[in-house]
């Protein structure tokens, strides 16, 4: 049986996600401080919920793979603040608070899954779709400026002549300022998307689309990350976003196949 400070904790960490992502998309400290102050409320009453539940002996138990799970999202998210506490950490809670949110959103499906169903559907699954077409896009324009890249970066190592095409540097960039602006719509996507399946009958965490998804967000986030705070540049960090691309595709196919079959 979920409480409501349940509800309010996963509420919250889905605020902090947002905040971070926009973090993401401008890289302002101070979305990073309100993003930041949203997860230590989370985490308060994240720890609230999880002490009245036991406290009451209500199901599942402490041993249980859903409790368990629970609270070691909690435990990630008190271990980002207290490690933000001594150096700088902001680009991990971009990747960290969407994980911890669809953690919990999907320990409490079972039981959220019915509130879910009364819940505005009408408006996550356009906000669903609208976030993954914009992601795609993005998506898009990083996964041609990296073959660019391929192909220029082949003839010059092969030929050494550059063909007619805008320079390595150039391409680079395009690719990864596309892939950081798309990322933020890609995992609201996923966020919503985990909702979405949780409370629509015949869809399913487990299956091979969204494994695809999730996939190729964390292949985006390690190449972002990495990016950002340890400056990787070159053919490999460009292969990356050429890799994670094909998980995108898969759900392109997916839905376009379903919507074919639909009409």
């Amino acid at each position: 049986m979920l409480s409501l400070l349940t509800y309010i904790a996963i509420l919250l960490y889905g605020l902090s996600t947002i905040m971070w992502l926009i973090y993401l998309a401008t890289l302002k400290k101070p979305m990073a401080r309100v993003a930041k102050g949203l997860l230590v409320i989370a985490v308060a009453m994240h720890l609230a919920a999880i002490g009245w539940h036991h406290y009451n002996g209500l199901p599942p138990p402490i041993l249980h793979p859903y409790s368990l799970l629970n609270l070691g999202a909690f435990v990630i998210a008190l271990a980002f603040l207290v490690a933000s506490a001594f150096t700088d950490l902001d680009i991990v809670g971009v990747f960290i608070t969407p994980v911890i949110t669809v953690i919990l959103l999907t320990t409490v499906s079972e039981e959220a899954a019915p509130a879910l169903k009364a819940a505005p559907m009408r408006f996550i699954t356009p906000v669903h779709i609208g976030c993954s077409v914009i992601a795609f896009i993005g998506f898009t324009v990083a996964f041609v400026a990296g073959v660019l890249y391929a192909i220029q970066d082949f003839s010059i190592k092969v030929r050494r002549k550059p063909m007619a095409l805008p320079a390595l540097n150039s391409l680079e960039g395009l690719a990864f300022r596309s892939v950081v602006l798309a990322f933020p719509f890609y995992t609201l996507g996923v966020v919503l998307g985990t909702i979405w399946a949780i409370s629509i009958p015949g869809a399913s965490l487990d299956s091979p689309q969204y494994m695809a998804g999730v996939i190729s967000w964390w292949l985006y986030a390690v190449a972002i990350y990495g990016y950002i705070s340890f400056g990787w540049r070159g053919r490999r960090a460009v292969a990356l976003l050429v890799a994670a691309y094909a998980g995108i595709a898969v759900l392109v196919l997916f839905y376009g196949l379903k919507l074919w079959r639909g009409m």
